[in-house]
């Protein structure tokens, strides 16, 4: 009877799949955020990027050029200098080093920030849909007199340099089936100076509107994965990882969570290659229950 039950589970199991789709275009939220002052003419800031549509798709990114266009009186009339701001190892970007863009330059009354080279199919680090997103880099901006004009960085007037203000401009590019594409949309770009400049994309507007668990990557894997979902509202949650034969192998998740988006590191350096499940099962005001497959091969 046990054998009958675990081959039904299988089979349940089996027809739930839902595979992510490679070929669609992902979304994401750019912005320019946590800008402190290190001195009295040194302004520092995070350029972060979040996948907004991780039910649909994978985000593995392949180029990305920042532009800004800013106020130069903000440097009160000294010398300006804009370059990758000094800081703890690993705390400068989510991305390793060829990922990241390249020489920084101060032109006029913009800030440019040029694309990394290709990396190639397969190569691109795997944009995060967990807020605030993927690091991209820390930049610093200097000016050569004593202070800048003003304590507060929303008088800096920065503002992502788009399209509509011609070349050169911020764009994105992304592994879109198998095509480095870009996918830019300026409508997904923003400022948030929370005392000044606010971000019109409050972390409200881009809490899930829906459940999903997105397909892990990668897939097949060895030995670690990302399984990342997203809930719309808070619950009791568990992420449940099986084998073929729909025994429960571990438990990743067993607590209760806020809305919001979240990524889980699945490491199966102690299981043998093969087929493997994992299912999120949420209990609260909504329910939900979900089922995917991986790959493990070593």
């Amino acid at each position: 009877m046990k054998k009958v039950i675990k081959t039904i589970f299988a089979l349940i199991i089996f027809s739930s799949m839902l595979n992510v789709s490679f070929a669609a275009r992902p979304t994401y939220k750019l912005t320019a955020q946590n800008f402190v002052f290190r001195a009295a003419n040194e302004l520092v800031f995070d350029i972060y990027i979040l996948h907004t549509n991780i039910a649909d798709t994978v985000f593995q990114y392949a180029l990305g050029q920042y532009y800004f266009n800013f106020d130069t009186n903000f440097c009160a009339g000294g010398t300006i200098s804009y370059d990758f701001a000094p800081s703890a190892t690993g705390d400068s970007s989510d991305f390793f080093f060829n990922a990241r863009p390249r020489t920084p330059t101060r032109v006029g009354s913009q800030l440019r920030l040029n694309t990394n080279n290709a990396l190639g199919l397969g190569n691109g680090p795997i944009v995060s849909g967990v807020i605030p997103g993927s690091k991209v880099i820390r930049m610093r901006l200097r000016t050569s007199a004593p202070a800048f004009s003003s304590n507060s960085p929303a008088d800096l007037q920065l503002r992502w340099r788009n399209a509509n203000a011609g070349n050169p401009f911020t764009k994105i590019f992304a592994y879109v089936g198998n095509l480095n594409t870009e996918i830019t949309d300026s409508t997904g770009h923003f400022i948030d100076i929370p005392t000044g400049i606010q971000d019109p994309g409050s972390v409200a507007s881009i809490l899930p509107k829906d459940f999903s668990l997105s397909q892990n990557f990668p897939n097949p894997f060895n030995p670690t994965t990302k399984i990342e979902f997203a809930l719309p509202v808070s619950g009791n949650v568990n992420l449940l990882i099986y084998d073929i034969t729909g025994r429960e192998i571990i438990n990743l998740v067993n607590e209760a969570k806020a809305a919001g988006y979240y990524s889980v590191q699945f490491n199966a350096s102690n299981l043998a290659s093969g087929m493997y499940f994992y299912r999120l099962r949420v209990q609260g005001d909504k329910n939900y229950d979900v089922t995917r497959k991986m790959m493990l091969i070593k």
